[in-house]
């Protein structure tokens, strides 16, 4: 275990790899294989050129750490809150601890790019005012930490493996944080990775043909989790999703793949595809009352979104 030091450089060869670090006291280090969980640094991403940006899905973030919001009332005061404004943007709420909570705005740089520019701080607050539930919720908070700004935050892989490398978590691939996905993808990757490295070590064998199973998990389940993100930027996907009263099968199914399940049973895969024709046809038919606005300055995804995107 090495702490305090970044990996500056990876080399490949026949026989293993060879990594290079940064800080006080650098290091070479050798090793048969490598498994890239650097996070959005990643370091075999820009290497290789693999990295994808999702255009669909080029958003800006804007966010700080606050004391005295109110937590919700009954027994679960910290649970994690979405609020979705008329527009295309979106608030979390997300406790941190007994004090603090992660206080964000979303928004597609179509509606970033119409904000009334000015530091941070102000542009923060003046997001807060213009959606009056998260106004009255912000209305005696206290900003503790400095406001963030993150940006072209979504993006995937050309490629999840090769001879002796694999990428995990973010270092692979991110999707906007509407879902909390990228803690499924980080999580469960993580797992994996390290199961296909422990087989490898003991055939002694590495190269991208032995990991493939890896790369399909990897595939599928980021392509499984974007159908749902991109789908949350088209109003007609919202109006159903935010129905106070919304079939009992269908809730279950979407909650389901909520809590994390990307590859459920046939019947939960079934429903939500049932959920995905009903958001096609409220699309063209209004099967549910409209809850957020139609006009182009709303910022939604365009009017011929890609198929199968939830449009």
């Amino acid at each position: 275990m090495r702490e305090g030091c970044r990996v500056d450089r990876v080399d490949f060869d026949a026989a293993g790899v060879t990594l290079r670090t940064d800080g006080e006291r650098p290091e070479t280090i050798r090793a048969r294989a490598l498994v890239d969980a650097s996070g959005r640094w990643g370091v075999l991403a820009k290497k290789f050129e693999l990295r994808r940006d999702e255009p669909r899905l080029a958003n800006v973030a804007i966010f700080a750490h606050y004391s005295g919001v109110p937590r919700l009332a009954g027994n679960r005061p910290d649970d994690i809150r979405i609020v979705a404004r008329a527009d295309a943007g979106w608030f979390w709420l997300i406790p941190i601890d007994d004090r603090l909570m992660s206080v964000g705005v979303v928004l597609p740089k179509a509606l970033y790019a119409r904000l009334e520019k000015g530091s941070p701080e102000a542009m923060l607050a003046a997001s807060f005012a213009d959606t009056p539930a998260v106004g009255e919720l912000m209305r005696n908070a206290v900003r503790e930490w400095p406001v963030r700004v993150e940006k072209d935050f979504s993006y995937g892989a050309t490629a999840y493996t090769g001879d002796r490398w694999l990428l995990a978590g973010d270092a692979g691939s991110f999707l906007d944080p509407v879902f909390s996905t990228g803690v499924s993808i980080a999580l469960e990757s993580g797992i994996e990775a390290a199961r296909e490295l422990d087989r490898a070590l003991a055939t002694n064998r590495f190269e991208r043909a032995r990991f493939s199973r890896y790369e399909r998990t990897q595939r599928r389940r980021y392509e499984f989790y974007r159908r749902l993100v991109v789908g949350f930027y088209t109003p007609w996907f919202r109006d159903l999703f935010f129905q106070p009263d919304p079939p009992d099968t269908l809730f279950r199914a979407v909650v389901t793949v909520l809590a994390g399940r990307w590859n459920p049973s046939l019947r939960t895969r079934a429903m939500l595809a049932c959920f995905y024709a009903c958001v096609r046809l409220q699309r063209r038919f209004l099967l549910a009352p409209r809850i957020v606005r139609r006009d182009t300055a709303a910022g939604f995804l365009g009017a011929n979104p890609e198929p199968g995107a939830g449009a």
